[in-house]
């Protein structure tokens, strides 16, 4: 059940890419 512990990280870890992504999107439709 370790595994389960390492949901959140990857969840946060994800959270950053999709943040980084929609920055980049935004800064190419301005």
């Amino acid at each position: 059940m370790s595994g389960r512990d390492q949901i959140p990280e990857t969840a946060e870890k994800f959270a950053g890419k999709v943040e980084s992504v929609v920055m980049s999107i935004q800064a190419v439709m301005e």
